[in-house]
């Protein structure tokens, strides 16, 4: 089993898991990866990771390309930059400072088009895309996903179930964003499919295990809480091991006039 989370040093694949993510004014940011045992002679998975700065805020991208091999591991790399493409390309209106406000909606629909015709009959596509705005603490997202993101919130853990069918299925379609307003302390974990589908014979895994790290640890950097959720299918599992890769990003909200002290987070890999 191998596995990336934000305080480690290494990267399986740069160009679809970077080995580090920017640092957000306001936010503590970390981000992981758990490599299966799949990928021992069946070749790189899909699963990829993005996080960008976008006109005074931050582009997120967490997803996975169904399927293993260098294929599935191209076509990975090329739904993350196209949606990093498309959110440059659609980033909307002026806002009152003068920068272009991004629409994730907008993006979610052209970079859907382009990439149903680069996946059509040859894999789906899971994907949430997320716009942070640090000055308003505010994240807008879409989630075309099997799987909703998890948010902790006044001690309280909720997923977000609002989700549309994923990109490759149906594409002409709407994504309806959903726009939180987050509050210090606040923490929202997307995640790849691997995760809650880890399986021990006919069982799975499944989102109560990562609802229990959010309410038992409400006090942990985003760091801390990777290494607790990266360690789930593996205690799951047991001796069979987590056959499936695995994405994970944690964005915990703190003071957005604290300045963070580093240029970048690197991105944890566990082998």
């Amino acid at each position: 089993m191998r596995t990336v989370d934000s305080q480690a040093v290494s990267s399986p694949d740069e160009s679809r898991i970077p080995s580090a993510v920017p640092c957000i004014p306001g936010l503590d940011i970390a981000a992981g990866a758990l490599l299966g045992t799949a990928s021992n002679g069946a070749g790189p998975g899909g699963d990829f990771l993005d996080v960008f700065k976008l006109n005074g805020g931050f582009g997120i991208s967490v997803g996975a390309v169904a399927g293993r091999g260098l294929t599935t591991a191209a076509l990975a790399k090329v739904a993350k930059f196209t949606l990093q493409a498309e959110a440059f390309r659609d980033s909307g209106s002026p806002n009152p400072d003068g920068l272009r406000a991004p629409s994730v909606d907008l993006t979610m629909r052209s970079a859907g088009a382009l990439l149903s015709q680069s996946l059509r009959r040859q894999a789906d596509l899971s994907l949430l895309y997320a716009y942070y705005e640090p000055h308003e603490r505010s994240l807008t997202f879409c989630n075309c996903s099997r799987w909703p993101p998890a948010l902790l919130h006044n001690g309280a853990v909720s997923f977000l179930e609002e989700r549309q069918s994923q990109i490759g299925q149906q594409w002409h379609r709407q994504y309806p964003p959903v726009q939180l307003a987050l509050s210090p302390g606040d923490v929202f974990v997307a995640y790849t499919d691997g995760l809650p589908e880890a399986r021990r014979g006919r069982g799975t895994l499944g989102v109560g295990p990562v609802r229990r790290v959010l309410q038992d640890h409400p006090g942990d950097s985003a760091g801390e809480l990777i290494r607790h959720l990266l360690a789930l299918p593996g205690g799951f599992c047991g001796d069979a091991q987590p056959a499936n890769d695995a994405v994970v990003l944690v964005a915990k909200v703190g003071n957005k006039d604290k300045q963070p002290e580093n240029h970048s987070h690197d991105t944890t890999s566990i082998y």
